[in-house]
Parts: C-alpha cells; sequence; structure tokens
C-alpha cells in the first residue's frame, strides 16, 4: 500500500496545481458566459418594450395597465443590467440612453419615442458588446417547420395565428406570427431571443435544449408565415430584377433590423424582404461568403484579445485573412485594387497590433475599420457583374499565386 500511497501523493503533487487551475479557468469561463447572457437579456428586453410598448399607452394615457408595467420593469431591469456589464468605452452614454428610455417611459411618451429609443439602445449594445446576432450558418427551414410542428404549433397554431389548442385562455395570449400591427416591429434576431430566453411570467419558456442552427431555423420559419405565396414569388422577381440588394446586403444586418425600418408594409422591398425570410440562402452569395467568414473572425478576434486570449486572437486574425479574404482578393481586384490593397494593409496591421500586445481598446478599432472595409467590399461585389464561376476560378489562381504568401504570414506570427 505504501508505494501505492506515494505515488497518489506525487500524482496530487504534481496534478493539484494544474486541477485549480483548470477549476479557475472555468469560472472565468462561465463569468464570460454570464455577462452576454446579460447582455442578450438586455437585448431580449428592449426589443420587447420596443415592439409592446405602443400597444400599452396611447395618447399619453396608458391603456393596458399590466402590460405598461411590464414595460416600466423591463426598462428598469436593463439599466441595472447595463451597468453590470463587463466595461466599455460607450458604457457611460449607453446608461444614460437606457436611464432615459425608462424616464419616458414613466412620462407615458408616445410609442414612436419609446419604439426609437429602445431599438437605438438595442443596436448600440450590440455592437458594443460585440453580441453573436447572426446565424453562423444559412438557416434550414424545413428544419424550422419540423421544430414548429413539434414545439409551437400546440399554442401558436398550424398557420401561427395563436390559435392552437392549448391557446384558449392564455394570458397574454400567443403571438400571432401574422399580425401586421406587431411583427413588422420584431426582428429575426428579436424571435431567436425569445426562443433562446423565453418569456418571463408567460406560458413562452426558453427553447434552450434546441441548438443554435435549429433555434435560427425555427426564427425564419415563424417569420416567414406572415407572407403568402404571391407575396413571396412577387419579392423572388424583384430580388431577381435587382431591387433590395443595396438594402440587405448580409445575413446579419438582415436579422438585426425590423422589417418596418427597412420596407414599409405592402411594399416592394416588403416583398424582397418577405422572398429573403423564406429563402435566406440567396443572402449568401459566392462572392461574399469569404467576406461574411473574415468580419466574423475579425470580430471574434478583437474579441478574444480583450478577454485576454492573445493566442487565439492571433489564430483568428490569421484565418480572417487566410480563409476569407484571400479566396476573393482577385475578384475584388478586378472591381477595386485600391480597396483590396487595403484590405491587406489594414488587416496585416491588426495582426502586427496582436503580435506586439497593444491595447484592447487599438486593436478593437482596428478590427472596426477592417469590418468597415469588408462592407465595402461587399458592396463593390454584389454590385458589380463579376460572376461566381469567374470569381471561383480567379479565387484557384490567386491561391497557387500567394501560397507562399500564406506560409510567410503563419511563420511570422
Amino acid at each position: 500500500m505504501q508505494p501505492m500511497r506515494s505515488f497518489l501523493v506525487s500524482v496530487l503533487h504534481w496534478w493539484l496545481p494544474v486541477l485549480l487551475l483548470a477549476v479557475s479557468l472555468q469560472g472565468i469561463a462561465l463569468a464570460e458566459v454570464k455577462d452576454d447572457d446579460k447582455a442578450q437579456a438586455i437585448v431580449h428586453m428592449l426589443d420587447y418594450v420596443g415592439v409592446d410598448y405602443p400597444e400599452s399607452v396611447q395618447n399619453g394615457q396608458v391603456i393596458k395597465p399590466e402590460e405598461y408595467a411590464e414595460q416600466r420593469d423591463f426598462a428598469a431591469q436593463a439599466l441595472t443590467l447595463l451597468g453590470q456589464l463587463p466595461a466599455v468605452s460607450e458604457q457611460d452614454v449607453l446608461v444614460q440612453q437606457a436611464r432615459e428610455l425608462l424616464t419616458q417611459i414613466e412620462a407615458k411618451a408616445s410609442g414612436e419615442v419609446i419604439s426609437t429609443l429602445a431599438n437605438q439602445l438595442l443596436v448600440h449594445i450590440i455592437k458594443s458588446w460585440k453580441l453573436s446576432v447572426a446565424p453562423r450558418q444559412v438557416p434550414d427551414l424545413q428544419r424550422g417547420e419540423i421544430l414548429f410542428a413539434q414545439h409551437c404549433v400546440g399554442c401558436h397554431g398550424t398557420q401561427g395565428r395563436g390559435d392552437g389548442p392549448l391557446a384558449k385562455g392564455m394570458d397574454p395570449a400567443p403571438r400571432n406570427f401574422h399580425d401586421d400591427a406587431r411583427m413588422p416591429q420584431r426582428s429575426l434576431y428579436g424571435l431567436y431571443n425569445t426562443i433562446t430566453l423565453g418569456v418571463r411570467g408567460t406560458p413562452m419558456r426558453a427553447f434552450g435544449e434546441l441548438s443554435e442552427a435549429d433555434r435560427w431555423a425555427l426564427a425564419f420559419f415563424a417569420a416567414g408565415l406572415r407572407a403568402d405565396s404571391s407575396m413571396v414569388h412577387k419579392g423572388e422577381e424583384l430580388w431577381r430584377q435587382g431591387l433590395g440588394k443595396a438594402e440587405f446586403t448580409t445575413l446579419r444586418a438582415f436579422v438585426t433590423t425590423a422589417p418596418s425600418q427597412q420596407a414599409p408594409a405592402g411594399s416592394s422591398l416588403d416583398a424582397v424582404r418577405a422572398y429573403l425570410t423564406r429563402q435566406p440562402h440567396v443572402l449568401q452569395t459566392a462572392a461574399q461568403e469569404p467576406l461574411v467568414f473574415s468580419r466574423m473572425k475579425t470580430e471574434e478576434a478583437a474579441l478574444a484579445y480583450s478577454r485576454g486570449s492573445k493566442d487565439e486572437a492571433r489564430r483568428l486574425a490569421i484565418a480572417a485573412y487566410l480563409e476569407g479574404v484571400e479566396l476573393i482578393e482577385s475578384a475584388l481586384n478586378n472591381v477595386d485594387a485600391a480597396l483590396r490593397v487595403e484590405i491587406e494593409r489594414e488587416m496585416m496591421s491588426l495582426r502586427t497590433a496582436i503580435l506586439e500586445g497593444s491595447s484592447a481598446d487599438a486593436v478593437t478599432a482596428q478590427a472596426t475599420k477592417i469590418v468597415a472595409l469588408l462592407d465595402r467590399a461587399a458592396e463593390r461585389l454584389s454590385s458589380s457583374t463579376f460572376s461566381p464561376n469567374t470569381a471561383f476560378v480567379s479565387s484557384l489562381v490567386i491561391l497557387l499565386r500567394e501560397g507562399l504568401e500564406s506560409i510567410l504570414i503563419i511563420s511570422t506570427i
């Protein structure tokens, strides 16, 4: 027994510090998750305030006291949680905006004023804390339809009109996805958040057991119920004619903006939006997919660096270039060579800033600059007549020609 005991003591001597470190790191990871959950919860509450408040107060008079109290409570909670988030440079301004929102609600301001304040604050929070607000892959609406039948029909009904067999007597009633007053006010991200977090005090529970991809699929399917087939067909024809391509450029922008903010109800753009909601893969064109990837990895690199994960930030910054921009450099060079050079230069500056240990603010500022350039590149590529096939062939050529460059980048970082 003595040799075994000595062996165990030896193992504990060497591995106990490692185990303690692992527990500490796990605690840090959990803290980060909680901070992210707080930010997501704030966005969720602001989305509800922006959508539901206008029906609670009209002409300075409270029409629905219980819903008004709920909106006031949501705004107050958002203000409290906002002050608990990890510090960012814009935090004090955003706290002031949240306080102004609560003050205006207490003053029974108009629905338009409250919706505008809530939506502006929501967007700023998403940007400031770099929340993940877009699908990582194109949502599968067939999967969404299956999930809707499994989890939603009981309350929302087979057509999503809020008239399912379990809906009778529910207060508040289940959401009617055909509601022309409320649904245009709700972004796809808002629906995704509702599915993810649920709605406190209602039968709408959180569906945390579903994967992120499944929750996005369900959100897109529910959002698409409002449009009939003729509207979707009209939107497809208009899209093919070029309408909406300047307004709807990326999935990220598409899911974070409420329909009413992008297109008046019944307009041609509204029809295009209905089509894209049913066919989101259209937004992921062959020329833009690498740029979407680069954008995502650049933002993740800045976020990782701000959390002290320098090695991860370096890896993500490399991936943003080699697995994204590099693939469309030739295509971009044909439509805007100067922009291509600028993007390459600024991405190199980001990698250098990470390598040299620059401040988190400097790295974040550099990443923000790159994201803006990538958005410009997406616009230039989408507005050109450069075909996807030509882009693909050109990408192969540039990969062969610049393979050495990739090796050099990896070897120097």
